[in-house]
């Protein structure tokens, strides 16, 4: 360390001889100097001070998942004393009691008990108050993290019921790509022009219009009040839900191996590749939007 006496840290640059006799000397038995140097590299002739800070990030985000992990294990010990259940087993809990409630739909329930005007977004403060209306009151706020994993104040309808929401996705994509909107979209499906579709009339139009996705529960999500028939209002929300892109997604292995391969061709690893291209403001993160 005297070598670098008087001299600031960001501009001190390492280069790949250095790197690895500081590495071995510093007690390193592990090999792979050299990939190392390499994926941490961003220009790889030299490893600066800059091209590491994420490391210190990323040692906060540990220390602070690791207190957190201890910090749940005291919580769960505790409410294990108390004979309370796990987070876990009270969202499960809290599914079958909406399911109970609202006719075997979750997709219902959210629709009717905890979104207000037909929103497909759920908001924390919503959530507490729906539970207050529903006389849900077992740890509610555990409820929320355990719904809320990525801690960003609001879920979406996929968080609650993944499956409803993909099969709602790709209904409402059949639709709009076949009749253009809502509206239009009721009209084709009010076969006898009564301006109600019972489940036998929306069966049959869905069977005429070729949808091949068909699932009982989803008329119950669209049957929003239980009436056993969809007015207009019913559907209306299909114009504004934009549903995320990931549950219109079909799985191609074959497309995430091309893209991996591309990745390490350009990049030489992958390390080096989540950096440079994926982490571009180095928070450790990649979001579907950036990707």
């Amino acid at each position: 360390m005297s070598r670098l006496s008087g001299v600031k840290v960001d501009d001190v640059k390492i280069d790949l001889f250095h790197f690895e006799a500081d590495l071995v000397g510093n007690g390193w038995e592990f090999g792979q100097e050299e990939y190392l140097f390499d994926s941490f590299s961003i220009d790889g002739k030299c490893v600066t001070a800059i091209d590491m800070r994420w490391l210190n990030l990323d040692m906060r985000r540990w220390k602070r998942r690791l207190k957190a992990k201890e910090q749940a294990h005291l919580e769960i010990r505790a409410m294990a004393k108390k004979h309370t259940k796990d987070p876990r087993g009270n969202l499960a809990d809290f599914k079958r009691f909406l399911r109970k409630t609202h006719n075997g739909s979750l997709l219902r329930a959210w629709r009717q008990s905890l979104v207000e005007g037909d929103a497909m977004m759920l908001h924390k403060g919503q959530f507490f108050k729906a539970c207050v209306n529903l006389k849900w009151r077992t740890d509610v706020k555990g409820l929320w993290e355990q719904l809320d994993r990525d801690g960003s104040g609001s879920i979406g309808i996929e968080e609650l019921d993944f499956k409803a929401a993909e099969g709602l996705a790709l209904f409402r994509q059949f639709v709009m790509q076949k009749f253009g909107n809502a509206t239009r979209t009721f009209a084709a499906l009010d076969l006898d022009g009564n301006k109600f579709v019972s489940e036998p009339e929306f069966s049959q139009a869905l069977k005429e219009f070729g949808y091949e996705q068909r699932d009982k529960l989803l008329f119950h999500a669209l049957d929003r009040h239980g009436k056993k028939k969809i007015n207009l209002e019913d559907i209306l929300f299909l114009d504004s839900w934009r549903p995320m892109e990931f549950l219109l997604a079909t799985p191609n292995a074959e497309a995430a191996q091309a893209f991996k391969a591309k990745l390490r061709d350009r990049f030489g690893s992958f390390l080096r590749a989540w950096k440079i291209l994926l982490d571009q403001d180095g928070s450790n993160m990649c979001s579907l939007d950036w990707a």
